[in-house]
């Protein structure tokens, strides 16, 4: 073996390599006067926050979930620092400042939180109540911040990390270590970095799971993230948890992927996920906004696997799959008094019907406003998260929508219409005519059948349309048949006397029998009932008497006839 071949080659690829970092950094156009590279990144503030119609700068700061009991909050974005001389990326309006000027974006953080742009729909209304009251008086300094920087140490990566470091006095843990208590802004603060790789191709189990020297378990961040919003902190103080990337979409949002999978099990598959991830928090949004790149929707998709989640990659591999995406559907001109507003989902063609082979989906919501309406905005959520007392029992299957018209009260519309298909062979499957299909609505305190039409079934698809007097939680089920009503046979009467036989004195008279109906479900075994006798007339009692007594009577004679022939010496002297 020629070793010293071997040092000469890696000496001379070492001295290459450092010979071409300098050349990097003297292309870089956007550098400040010590020579630090800002790489064409931004400030964290809300003049880059996405508004619409723009195009984003950065992803916003968006929170993810709240603790009810804790009041923690998950929020996820950007890179938290302010890196230029004003908003903005462009070196000449907004230079590069040099690399000690850089400082963690803790004002800017706390503006863009509390004026948040985007809301999660998939949390529940008291998460949706306590999340509103707690951005009104929103004060980061009223939580202890820990902050998870996803980036790795990689230039030009490695000079941001360094910024946070100093930024917490030096104090960081690596991965799933025990949290090192740092300061900022004068507070106990914690910083984690816990950088994730992107798996582009093959086997993703050591990303997954394996905490390593360039890497961390994704695994074990989604586990940690979790604990962190459970925990109660020892400072007495809420806690706000925000981790980042740079741009806050790829490597952040494939960690929002995996924390939405964990802890909504009941009601999150992984495109549903992907779909949260890429709209923060929402189901639609202008198109700019761009999901997770596919390294990252790899590696939460193996995830999804390791916990046995609902996994399907593709809308076409989710033909058994009980849940459409959500989804949602931009609004026909119109709001005024009487003119129909139509909602058409893109999935739906008038000749063929529906493109989709999910179990059940909505293609039509057709509203007439009975005032004038500003911004018809529909808003339509699959499997929302409901209260246990609001989910239907003795059903054979429930698929629940929560379709809101945003600012719109139920007094301002007529009856509107909803219409919706089911998956042919799944009604097959269960089984199910389908005409037995209904959908019902939640007013108040129970849940109400709405008038449902079976229209026709194209392509192995049943559409049905329902009026509906508002909007609220919806569910697609199945109708409970009323059971018909058997009644007794009734018991033949008896011939009664005439009537000049009066009945015997003090008979009570028998209460009519009434057929009682159980109710629908397993019937409990019919009690055994003796037959009924009607009181004896005075005849009949007298009847019955007297054939009693010729029996007793004949019985006795016929005994003693066959006696005494059987034994005549002994009956001899009676004679």
């Amino acid at each position: 073996m020629n070793h010293p071949r071997r040092i000469v080659v890696l000496l001379v690829c070492l001295l290459l390599i450092q010979g071409l970092i300098p050349l990097v950094h003297a292309d870089c156009t956007d550098e400040a006067p010590d020579g630090t590279c800002c790489f064409n990144r931004c400030n964290l503030e809300p003049e880059n926050a996405f508004k619409p119609p723009d195009a984003p700068i950065i992803h916003p700061p968006t929170v993810v979930d709240i603790n009810e009991t804790t009041g923690n909050l998950l929020v996820r974005g950007p890179l938290p620092l302010v890196i230029r001389n004003g908003s903005g990326n462009n070196p000449k309006s907004s230079p590069c400042n040099n690399h000690t000027d850089w400082h963690f974006a803790y004002d800017e953080l706390n503006t863009t939180i509390k004026n948040s742009l985007f809301k999660p729909v998939y949390i529940t209304d008291s998460q949706r109540s306590k999340l509103d009251q707690a951005l009104m008086t929103f004060n980061l300094s009223d939580y202890e911040l820990i902050v998870i920087s996803l980036i790795d140490n990689k230039w030009p990566d490695s000079e941001y990390l360094s910024v946070e470091i100093r930024e917490f006095g030096g104090k960081v843990s690596n991965c799933s270590a025990e949290l090192r208590p740092g300061t900022i802004r004068g507070h106990q603060g914690y910083l984690i970095w816990s950088p994730i790789g992107f798996c582009d191709q093959g086997n993703c189990d050591d990303l997954l799971h394996i905490d390593g020297d360039e890497y961390c378990s994704y695994y074990n961040l989604i586990g940690q993230i979790t604990s962190l919003m459970q925990e109660t902190s020892t400072s007495g103080k809420k806690r706000l948890i925000y981790y980042h990337c740079v741009l806050g979409t790829d490597r952040t949002g494939g960690v929002t992927i995996g924390y939405l999978m964990k802890n909504f099990p009941e009601n999150m598959t992984y495109l549903q996920a992907v779909t949260y991830a890429q709209f923060m928090g929402n189901t639609m949004a202008p198109p700019v906004y761009s999901p997770p790149n596919q390294g990252s929707r790899n590696l939460a998709q193996a995830y999804c696997t390791a916990i046995n989640g609902s996994c399907a990659a593709t809308l076409s591999d989710t033909a058994s799959d009980e849940s459409e995406p959500p989804f949602m559907t931009l609004a026909h001109p119109g709001g005024e008094t009487g003119i129909l507003v139509n909602y058409v989902f893109d999935d739906y063609d008038d000749e063929e019907g529906s493109s989709s082979v999910a179990d059940t989906t909505i293609h039509h919501v057709h509203v007439i406003p009975s005032k004038t309406i500003v911004e018809p905005i529909l808003r339509v959520e699959q499997s929302p998260r409901i209260s246990e007392e609001k989910k239907l029992t003795g059903r054979i299957f429930t698929r629940y929508y929560d379709i809101d018209l945003l600012n719109v009260p139920d007094a301002s519309i007529d009856p509107s219409t909803i219409q919706f298909s089911i998956r042919g062979g799944y009604l097959t499957s269960l089984p199910i005519a389908p005409e037995d299909v209904v959908m019902m609505r939640w007013v108040e305190d129970r849940w109400v059948e709405l008038s449902t039409v079976l229209d026709h079934i194209t392509n192995g698809r049943a559409f049905y349309t329902a009026e509906t007097p508002g909007f609220s939680y919806f569910v697609i089920t199945n109708r409970i048949p009323v059971p018909p009503v058997t009644l007794e046979e009734p018991v033949p009467p008896v011939a009664e006397e005439p009537a000049m036989e009066a009945p015997l004195p003090n008979t009570p008279s028998l209460p009519t029998q009434i057929p009682v109906v159980e109710p629908y479900g397993t019937p409990a075994p019919a009690p055994t009932l003796e037959p009924e006798i009607p009181p004896p007339s005075g005849i009949l009692l007298l009847a019955i008497i007297v054939m009693a007594g010729i029996g007793t009577c004949g019985g006795y004679l016929t005994r003693r006839w066959w006696r005494r022939r059987q034994n005549p010496d002994l009956f001899g002297k009676n004679d």
